[in-house]
């Protein structure tokens, strides 16, 4: 509200201020990953290694006018099929992803509700441990045939000496 003099009452008259509405969007940046609690440098190539459980990404957004109103909209490209609500908490937190490619998108709003739909990125991949990968599975696999010939190989010369056997006997 406004309070200004008026020369005909002699006191002061209170009104309406004019309400102004920013219509800039906040810059929206990824601060921090911290992986297990253990921060993780932001720069080239993201490459985890595996065993981590618990991903943790750290985001801000520049708003002058109200800085605890900004609202944030987080995604985990890769995992999560719709965006998720983090309200003015400026963190996100997965557990327990899986091995792959991942893409962490963050927008935000200042308190009018305009929305940075830009906002923020930040791609990363999750190594897997060997035992999850393509070769493991391959080499299991030729085992498991390398095997199961054995397993023929020996069936079929026993049968044949058994068959020896029963000749004999007739």
């Amino acid at each position: 509200s406004t309070v200004s003099l008026s020369p005909l009452s002699g006191g002061f008259l209170v009104g309406p201020a004019p309400i102004v509405v920013h219509h800039q969007p906040p810059p929206v940046v990824v601060e921090e990953m911290q992986v297990d609690r253990l921060a993780v440098p932001l720069q080239g190539d993201l490459q985890i290694p595996p065993g981590g459980d618990t991903f943790e990404f750290f985001c801000t957004a520049l708003s002058f006018p109200a800085p605890r109103k900004v609202r944030f909209r987080y995604k985990l490209e890769g995992f999560d099929h719709q965006w998720v609500d983090g309200g003015t908490r400026r963190r996100a937190n997965y557990t327990n992803l899986p091995p792959g490619k991942y893409q962490v998108r963050v927008v935000a709003s200042n308190n009018d509700g305009v929305w940075n739909e830009t906002g923020a990125r930040l791609d990363f991949r999750l190594r897997p441990f060997f035992y999850q990968t393509a070769w493991f599975y391959g080499i299991c696999a030729l085992l498991a045939a390398l095997a199961a010939r054995g397993l023929y190989k020996l069936r079929v010369r026993n049968l044949m000496i058994s068959n020896a056997e029963l000749e004999v006997r007739i």
